[in-house]
């Protein structure tokens, strides 16, 4: 009797179902299998690195993703990826380097330029991020994240009223898009207009991207309002949804500690550095 072997094509159906559904141990064990079976392809390379992504094992992700890379070498959302991670994880000399890279085989590549802005910015470049998104306007004036990039900038350097008319260009281009939600929410919590910050920050949906930001940011606001229990649970929300996220770690220890809940403290410190002695 013939054995059957599982296709390629039914891995990478059985992998990413599991991913949609959140269902992150058996994605990583259908990838592992197939990553075994078909050592050479670099689209299920890819899927366990998303994984290990989910699986809060950006390392070994990244090691995944080289692989990937050495089959092709030439795709920009391979080194996409590299680049996000290192960038996740604070090396942004490496994630500068891979993000252009993936703009050599994607030079037009919007959402790559963006990236890469975002890079400049953290880094102090603010010169250097809004000649990038500059360049990104060439190719597409009508991206309403390249306005959310430059309402970025401006706040870092203290120009609210510049700021602010990014970000309502944004808003034009696409109100209810997450990112531009949490962009304006952020900017009014800046400038100490509460009220209005949360208005943005709640319509985040939990599926987007940023979703934890927002909630991150909400924790914020809530904290100004002196609101710490609701500042408490925005946090952990943030947490949830992006455990990698140092800074969460760090605000959700200073509010329990502020509000003396001291063996709350003890076992976030302990969750800190598990995770990311682990990463």
């Amino acid at each position: 009797m013939r054995s059957y072997k599982v296709s390629v094509e039914d891995y990478l159906l059985l992998g990413h179902e599991a991913l949609a559904k959140g269902e992150y141990h058996k994605a990583y064990v259908t990838f592992r299998e197939a990553c075994q079976l078909y050592s050479e392809n670099a689209d299920l390379l890819s899927g366990l690195g998303t994984t290990l992504i989910k699986l809060n094992r950006l390392k070994e992700a990244i090691q995944i993703f080289y692989k990937a890379i050495q089959i092709n070498p030439q795709n920009p959302q391979l080194h996409r990826s590299v680049a996000y991670l290192y960038f996740e994880l604070q090396q942004y000399n490496d994630s500068q380097t891979e993000y252009e890279l993936a703009l050599r085989f994607a030079p037009m590549e919007t959402i790559i330029l963006a990236d890469l802005a975002k890079v400049h910015r953290c880094r102090g470049d603010y010169a250097t991020a809004r000649e990038t998104l500059h360049l990104a306007l060439e190719y597409d004036r009508n991206d309403p994240l390249i306005y959310t990039g430059l309402g970025d900038i401006a706040c870092a350097i203290g120009d609210y009223g510049q700021a602010q008319s990014y970000y309502e260009h944004a808003a034009s281009l696409a109100p209810d898009n997450p990112e531009v939600l949490c962009c304006r929410g952020t900017y009014h919590l800046r400038i100490g207009q509460y009220e209005l910050a949360l208005g943005f920050l709640r319509q985040v949906p939990e599926f987007s991207s940023c979703y934890y930001l927002a909630q991150y940011n909400l924790g914020a606001v809530y904290f100004r309002l002196n609101d710490y229990e609701s500042a408490i649970v925005a946090i952990k929300t943030a947490i949830r949804a992006k455990p990698t996220y140092r800074e969460a770690h760090k605000k959700l220890s200073y509010l329990l500690a502020h509000q003396k809940r001291w063996l709350e403290w003890l076992r976030a410190a302990y969750s800190y550095a598990k995770l990311f002695s682990n990463l």
